[in-house]
């Protein structure tokens, strides 16, 4: 399995609050882009991050693994 460390976020406003979708692709995350800016919505920016090792990941969904 591959882990990804990068990822991109791309922020808006919604609902007068500062919000963020997550991607693992840049290619991905500009098609977003575009397709908030074309609804209407206000986009802040797009930014590069790297997880790294002890960051706080609380918040963070992950989806449980299943075991047989």
């Amino acid at each position: 399995m591959r882990v990804l460390n990068d990822f991109y976020k791309v922020g808006y406003i919604y609902e007068e609050k500062q919000m963020w979708a997550v991607y693992y692709d840049l290619e991905t995350a500009q098609e977003a882009m575009v397709k908030m800016i074309s609804r209407g919505l206000e986009v802040t920016g797009l930014e590069s991050q790297k997880i790294v090792m002890g960051d706080n990941l609380k918040g963070v969904h992950r989806t449980p693994r299943v075991r047989d």
